[in-house]
């Protein structure tokens, strides 16, 4: 069952009250705050126990801001704890493993050696190795080699495929760059060639390889109220997800070819009655949906009912919540026909 709306976690409306609570259909724990927008800024109140959300959003009505909030993802203030079992997601670590292996670019933040040390931000290709370490192959000619040059200090920032907004994942690792050993160039370039086959220019002779070689810190945003710092040492004892670069084809023929079975998964599995559902994202312990209740959407969160290791375990997994779901719809609607 997706868990509710904790009752310990609040929100704090300088100088008004909470004016409204609402719920939506069969346990969907949709709350929602609204306060004059003459007043200052709605603050999410947080303790060091999990919390539950799935999303927040901020919407007009009338003069007033309403933010809504739909269930149930921890709020881990620690970010390096695993999290509980009921939780059913990778932990941070896991997360940020994950987003990094699946990247092929990514926005590097280096001190900039003309203008001082001003941070300066731009898009390189990238690859990481077994210890997700990032690496890179670039020209001697650009800004940030010279930067990097200069000085070692840089942040690696990589979002979820498909990242469409806030509530959609996304992780910086700030570390030490360097450029890559003699010895080690080639063993390292092929690891990016295998990212980026069609990289012809890595071989020009004013390209050269670097690699993130100390993480300091790496800081994962999983969308709205998930977000955390992992350390260094849990970060490389991590693994990236094994499903979750099948999320493109999975979710395209389930969202193409059986959208009312994923209604119906909300449904039974969930107790949440929806109107839309499209699958965005697949990891080895369940889904993030994108769902519409009339007016209102947010990113939902169904775990399955068994953790999948593999593509095929994803297959069977998603077959046999398809055929309870489609079951339980049946029985319920047999009983409603015979009252």
């Amino acid at each position: 069952m997706i868990s509710a709306v904790s009752p310990r976690v609040a929100l704090r409306l300088p100088r008004q009250p909470l004016l409204s609570h609402g719920s939506a259909s069969r346990g969907s724990a949709v709350r929602t705050a609204a306060h004059d927008t003459r007043h200052g800024q709605a603050h999410l109140l947080r303790t060091r126990e999990q919390h539950a959300f799935t999303s927040g959003r901020f919407h007009r009505s009338g003069r007033q801001s309403v933010m809504t909030f739909a269930s149930a993802d921890p709020i881990d203030t620690k970010g390096d704890a695993p999290g509980k079992a009921a939780v059913d997601r990778p932990s941070h670590a896991e997360e940020s493993r994950t987003l990094i292996e699946l990247a092929k670019t990514c926005f590097v933040a280096t001190a900039s050696a003309e203008l001082d040390g001003h941070p300066f931000g731009s898009m390189v290709d990238l690859a990481c190795d077994e210890q997700g370490r990032p690496i890179f192959v670039i020209s001697t000619l650009s800004g940030h080699t010279k930067d990097l040059a200069k000085d070692m200090r840089c942040s690696v920032t990589v979002q979820q495929p498909a990242f469409a907004g806030i509530q959609d994942g996304r992780v910086t690792v700030v570390g030490n760059v360097t450029k890559v050993k003699d010895a080690e160039v080639a063993q390292t370039k092929e690891i990016f060639m295998k990212k980026h086959p069609e990289a012809f220019w890595a071989e020009f002779a004013d390209f050269s390889v670097w690699r993130m070689d100390e993480i300091l810190k790496v800081r994962y945003v999983g969308g709205f109220g998930r977000a955390g710092s992992v350390s260094a040492e849990r970060y490389a004892e991590a693994s990236p997800d094994p499903v979750a670069a099948f999320t493109p084809m999975i979710a395209g023929h389930m969202n193409a070819d059986h959208k009312d079975a994923i209604v119906a998964m909300l449904d039974h599995y969930g107790s949440l009655k929806v109107d839309d559902a499209q699958i965005v994202y697949l990891d080895k312990m369940g889904m993030d949906i994108a769902v519409k209740q009339g007016e209102e959407s947010w990113k939902q969160r169904l775990p399955f009912v068994s953790p999948a290791l593999d593509r095929k375990s994803v297959k069977d997994v998603m077959v046999e919540m398809t055929k309870t779901a489609a079951k339980a719809a049946a029985a319920n609607k047999a009983s409603e026909a015979e009252e």
